[in-house]
């Protein structure tokens, strides 16, 4: 009877270790990295198998994938298991491509010396405003980071294309496939061929940028703030957002950023 007891009293207590939701596909795959907006706020992605842990005190959660339909529910009533819908896109949306293509080149040189510098917040995503200044009709068929690590084991990062609303924020991720990569050690030129993706170079120019994923997994050599490689840029031509700032703003607290760089066909 003992036994019986002390098992029933134990029982509850793993099950509430584990994380109470999961994201999945109509298949019924997790689905990796989805960022979670709890009454609207930026700060949450689920883990490498769709899984996460409501937030206590929210009323609402929008989920956000790509390749995924947008899904919004009721904190109160969220099931174990959320199924999103995949994106179909329409035959309109695909173009063919010359058979030439010219190619002009946007963003900073990865020949900049970059630095090191500790950044406040874990949760967060930086971007660089890359300008369309002649507005060349085309297709990003090339984007570049230069970034490093200083921890244990290195992080993972998602590359992100955002064009912008009326008001000149970031608006919607004009990625139709997750770039998930691996940085460890000291700065390097990280080239992703994304052609395939027929995304169309905006004439108001993109955010070009970085979400770091689940970095409170990530072990830092400087303790609570991540350090990563950065190179000089002029003030207010980048955004950032995480938990503890909240949404889209332009980063007007320090004086560096990623190094970013783009090759559109045409």
């Amino acid at each position: 009877m003992k036994k019986a007891i002390l098992f029933c009293l134990l029982f509850p207590v793993l099950v509430f270790a584990q994380k109470s939701h999961q994201v999945v596909s109509k298949s019924g795959e997790g689905v990796p990295y989805a960022t979670l907006f709890f009454d609207n706020k930026y700060g949450y992605v689920t883990d490498s198998l769709g899984f996460f842990d409501s937030k206590p005190g929210t009323q609402t959660i929008r989920i956000t994938a790509i390749g995924f339909e947008e899904a919004n529910l009721n904190v109160k009533a969220l099931p174990q298991k959320i199924t999103l819908t995949e994106v179909k896109y329409a035959l309109n949306e695909v173009k063919i491509k010359p058979k030439k293509l010219n190619y002009t080149s946007f963003g900073q040189s990865s020949l900049i010396k970059a630095v090191f510098y500790p950044y406040g917040d874990i949760n967060f995503e930086i971007g660089e405003v890359i300008k369309n200044p002649k507005h060349i009709e085309g297709v990003i068929e090339e984007v570049k980071v230069r970034v490093g690590f200083e921890g244990e084991g290195g992080a993972n990062f998602r590359i992100v294309i955002y064009d912008f609303d009326e008001k000149g924020l970031p608006r919607k991720n004009l990625m139709k496939e997750d770039v998930v990569f691996h940085v460890t050690g000291d700065l390097k030129n990280y080239k992703f061929d994304i052609g395939k993706q027929m995304i169309e170079f905006p004439k108001e120019g993109i955010l070009l940028g970085l979400e770091v994923l689940n970095p409170e997994k990530v072990k830092f050599k400087t303790g609570f703030h991540p350090a990563f490689g950065f190179h000089p840029f002029k003030k207010g031509e980048n955004f950032a957002r995480s938990e503890t700032r909240g949404n889209w703003a332009k980063n007007i607290s320090g004086d560096q950023v990623f190094c970013f760089s783009l090759k559109v066909g045409h």
